[in-house]
């Protein structure tokens, strides 16, 4: 691939823009990943698939965390600190509990389906059934208009 500078379209910056073999290229890399972000980005969001900034919604912190990585981090401590198989048994119960009881988590684990609207597929056309005739039954129709048709 042969690259040249270029003055590109959207910025007006002269880069280096790498060329295909065929034709000319006249928008640099980062102007190009720009725009398919953003078309991409409103297009998830026409679909309902983007709900915040990241795509989905966060996670639901209890009080006194600011942020996932705090939160999570706090979680990683005190599963290190565990010594024996009881206190392993223990604490996953009581996170178990916890989860369960929370209906926001519970939400968030399932992945708001009852939010997005569901694909209903039918069948268009009501087929006879056919499934016990041999080939000179069903040519007949065994007096069924609806064989035929």
């Amino acid at each position: 691939m042969r690259i040249e500078v270029r003055a590109c379209i959207h910025c007006g910056e002269e880069k280096e823009i790498q060329q295909p073999e065929k034709g000319n290229r006249n928008i640099c890399r980062e102007c190009r990943n720009k725009r398919s972000n953003y078309y991409n980005t409103k297009k998830a969001i026409a679909n309902g698939r983007n709900v915040g900034q990241t795509g989905r919604v966060p996670y639901p912190l209890p009080e006194g965390f600011q942020t996932t990585n705090q939160y999570f981090r706090s979680l990683a401590k005190e599963t290190f600190s565990i010594k024996n198989r009881k206190q392993s048994i223990e604490l996953m119960r009581t996170r178990l509990n916890e989860t369960l009881e929370k209906e926001d988590v519970m939400k968030w684990i399932n992945g708001h389906d009852e939010d997005r609207p569901k694909r209903v597929t039918q069948i268009k056309k009501d087929y006879p059934d056919t499934r016990y005739m041999d080939w000179d039954e069903y040519e007949r129709g065994l007096g069924d208009n609806e064989v035929d048709s």
